[in-house]
C-alpha cells in the first residue's frame, strides 16, 4: 500500500467511513447504529448524514427510516465506467495518433460544466503533461471543452455560460459571451477546435469532438503540445487526423454501447 506524508483529514475519513458502513449493511443503518459501529459520537455522524443526505449521497425512505446509498453514488458509479469502457474502445485509436504527431493525446467527457479527462497518453521521449487522468478543465479556454460546446444547442449553450460564466485565465481567454459563441461557430465549420494559449501561456491544443450517430457530442480527442510544437499553420493538418481519429472512435458507439449519457451536461 501507498505511503503517505501528508495527513488525511479526520472530517473526510469520517465521511467515507459512514458511506462505507452504509454500503455494507444491507437495509441500512440508523443514526443511533452507525454512531455505536463506528465509535462516533452521536452529534458528529449526525452532522456527516447532514451534509451527504442534502447532496444526495445518502438517502433515508421515511424521516424515521435508515439510511440507504443515494442516487448520487449510484450515478458517479454509472459516469466512472462509462468513462472507462470509452477509454478502453478510444486507447488503440489514440495510440496510434500519438505515435503518428508525436504529440501527447488526451479524451475528455463534458460533465457538470467543465471537461474531464479520461484517457491521456504521451511519447516516451516527451515531458510528461501537467495534467491528470479525473482532472477537470474549463470548457471555454480548452480545445476539449470547445470541440464539445460546439455541438451544443443554443439554449444549452446560454445556460452554460450563466451557470459557470467565462472566467479569465490569461489575456488570450475568451471572456466574451458573443466571441465565445463566433468561435464555437468556426468550430463547427472546420470541424476541429484550437486553444490557442487560452488556458495556458506556451501551449496549443487541437482538439475534434466524437459524435453519436444524431450528431450529439459524446466525448473530444485533442493533441496539446507547446507553441513551438504545434505552430498556427499546422493546426488544420493536426485537425483533420483528429477529426478522422474521432470518427473511428465513433464507429462502435452508433448502437450506444458506452456511450456516456452525460456528455451535455450542464
Amino acid at each position: 500500500m501507498r505511503q503517505f506524508k501528508t495527513a488525511s483529514l479526520p472530517s473526510v475519513d469520517r465521511t467515507l467511513r459512514v458511506l462505507e458502513a452504509i454500503a455494507e449493511s444491507q437495509r441500512g443503518l440508523t443514526l443511533t447504529q452507525l454512531a455505536e459501529r463506528l465509535g462516533f459520537p452521536r452529534s458528529t455522524v449526525y452532522c456527516l448524514l447532514l451534509s451527504l443526505e442534502r447532496n444526495g449521497y445518502v438517502q433515508r425512505r421515511t424521516a424515521r427510516g435508515p439510511y440507504l446509498p443515494g442516487k448520487k453514488i449510484f450515478s458517479l458509479c454509472e459516469k466512472a465506467a462509462e468513462g472507462t469502457a470509452l477509454a478502453e474502445i478510444a486507447r488503440p485509436h489514440l495510440v496510434s495518433l500519438m505515435a503518428r504527431r508525436r504529440l501527447p493525446v488526451q479524451m475528455a467527457l463534458f460533465l457538470q460544466g467543465q471537461v474531464t479527462l479520461i484517457a491521456q497518453f504521451a511519447p516516451a521521449a516527451a515531458p510528461k503533461p501537467a495534467t491528470w487522468i479525473g482532472q477537470r478543465l474549463d470548457w471555454h479556454c480548452t480545445a476539449l471543452g470547445k470541440a464539445l460546446a460546439a455541438h451544443f444547442a443554443p439554449r444549452q449553450l446560454t445556460e452554460l455560460i450563466q451557470a459557470h460564466g467565462l472566467p479569465r485565465h490569461n489575456h488570450n481567454t475568451i471572456v466574451s459571451e458573443r466571441e465565445i459563441v463566433e468561435e464555437l461557430a468556426l468550430t463547427r465549420q472546420r470541424g476541429y477546435a484550437v486553444d490557442d494559449e487560452e488556458d495556458l501561456i506556451g501551449y496549443r491544443c487541437v482538439a475534434a469532438p466524437v459524435l453519436g450517430s444524431a450528431g450529439e457530442p459524446i466525448a473530444a480527442v485533442s493533441l496539446m503540445g507547446t507553441t513551438a510544437q504545434i505552430d498556427p499553420r499546422k493546426a488544420s493538418e493536426l485537425g483533420a487526423d483528429l477529426v478522422a481519429t474521432a470518427a473511428e472512435v465513433s464507429r462502435p458507439l452508433g448502437s450506444g454501447a458506452a456511450r456516456p449519457r452525460y456528455a451535455a451536461a450542464v
